[in-house]
């Protein structure tokens, strides 16, 4: 099991959230809406949210894929962020207070490689992907999870490189991602010897 749990606490001290208080369910509010702010945020804003921006990238990189998105939103627009942006920061760290000790955990035990269903040196993929989320942009945003053996070993939140006219179009996109690294994980397994 890895977990950055002091990472965590240190980041909610940092902010002055207590790590007894009411939890949010979800890293984001539902429907949360980013669009770039037509006004100026004060240079202490903008640091505390660059500061917020880059602390969520290191966890969401190295063991919390469950901030990617947030991460990836809130880092998109930590340079000049609107009032509701900070109060998305603050939500994604009453988040963080719920689930401190989090992580990735990868099993080797026969009895939990089966359960609930077989998947020792198994590998597949998850996708998902919106349309046209990005306000500014009017692009699509994917979000992929690549399991091996029942942990995750890639996961991502990016926004598409191109517009998509329908929701088929913007999945197929996040659909061929995931693919690739498939094919590429799968060649790199098989010349290892699995």
């Amino acid at each position: 099991h890895m977990s950055q749990g002091a990472f965590v606490r240190k980041l909610l001290d940092n902010f002055d959230i207590p790590h007894d208080i009411t939890p949010e369910r979800t890293p984001l509010p539902v429907n949360a809406e980013f669009k770039k702010f037509d006004g100026t945020a004060s240079s202490h804003e903008a640091y505390n949210m660059m500061v917020l921006a880059g602390s969520l990238q290191w966890l969401q990189c190295s063991t919390r894929l469950d901030l990617s998105h947030a991460a990836g939103m809130l880092a998109r627009y930590a340079s000049n962020p609107s009032p509701q942006h900070i109060e998305y920061g603050y939500h994604v760290l009453r988040y963080l207070a719920g689930t401190i000790d989090n992580g990735i955990t990868y099993y080797g035990s026969d009895d939990v490689l089966n359960l609930p269903y077989p998947c020792r040196n198994k590998m597949w993929g998850m996708v998902d992907a919106d349309l046209g989320g990005c306000k500014d942009t009017e692009k699509s945003t994917s979000g992929i999870v690549l399991m091996l053996n029942g942990g995750p070993i890639v996961w991502r939140s990016t926004r598409q490189t191109t517009s998509s006219t329908g929701t088929t179009e913007s999945e197929s996109k996040a659909a061929t991602f995931i693919g690739q690294h498939i094919h590429w994980h799968r060649d790199l397994l098989s010349e290892l010897g699995f």
